[in-house]
C-alpha cells in the first residue's frame, strides 16, 4: 500500500532549497548595501567629507568709518560658540597690523575658552585713552561653514565685541593669539 508521503518529499526538499536560496540572496544584498555595522558611505559620512575652507577676512573699514561687525549684535550669543576648527586674524579699525591675515588651526579651542573667560562689560566704555594701535577681527570658522567674528582693539579702552557683549582685554587677546599662532 502506497501513501502520498513519497510524493511530498520532493516538494518539501524543493521548498527547503528555495528558502535557503532566498535567505542567501537577502544576506548577500544586506552585505553589499551595508548593515550599518560596516564603514558608512562617504557621501553620508561627515568625517569623510571635505571640510569647508577656513574663513576669509572681511574687508576692513576705511579710517573713520564704522562697521556693523565692530558693534554688538543683540541677537548673537555673548560668547564664542564651541566647535570652531580655525580662526583667522584680520585687520580691523585702527592702525595696520604687522601680521595681517594669519590663520590658526591649532589651539582654537584654547583661544575660544580664553575669550569666553574674559570679563564682560555691561556697556561700551565712554571714556578711554587717546592712544593709537591696531584694531583686529578674529573670524572663527566652523565645520558647517558658519563663522563667528570677534572684534578687538589694542588701543583706547581695549575692548572686545563678542556677539552681544563687550569684554575687557583686547590687547591681551591679540598678544595671546600671536603667541599661540607662533607656537610649534
Amino acid at each position: 500500500m502506497r501513501t502520498d508521503q513519497g510524493a511530498a518529499w520532493p516538494r518539501t526538499a524543493a521548498a527547503v532549497v528555495v528558502t535557503i536560496a532566498v535567505v542567501a540572496v537577502v544576506v548577500a544584498a544586506v552585505n553589499l548595501s551595508g548593515s550599518g555595522d560596516e564603514e558608512t558611505d562617504s557621501a553620508t559620512d561627515p568625517a569623510s567629507q571635505t571640510p569647508p575652507p577656513p574663513p576669509e577676512c572681511p574687508e576692513a573699514p576705511a579710517e573713520g568709518e564704522t562697521d556693523p561687525i565692530d558693534e554688538i549684535d543683540p541677537d548673537a550669543p555673548d560668547a564664542v560658540p564651541a566647535g570652531a576648527t580655525s580662526v583667522r586674524l584680520c585687520q580691523g579699525v585702527g592702525t595696520k597690523l604687522r601680521e595681517p591675515d594669519l590663520l590658526m588651526e591649532h589651539s582654537v579651542a584654547r583661544l575660544t575658552k580664553y575669550i569666553n573667560r574674559l570679563e564682560q562689560r555691561g556697556e561700551k566704555p565712554e571714556m578711554c585713552t587717546q592712544d593709537i594701535g591696531p584694531g583686529y577681527r578674529l573670524v572663527f570658522g566652523y565645520p558647517d561653514g558658519s563663522e563667528f567674528t570677534v572684534s578687538g582693539k589694542s588701543y583706547g579702552c581695549r575692548e572686545l565685541v563678542v556677539g552681544s557683549a563687550y569684554r575687557i582685554g583686547g590687547e591681551d587677546l591679540l598678544y595671546s593669539f600671536l603667541t599661540w599662532h607662533h607656537e610649534p
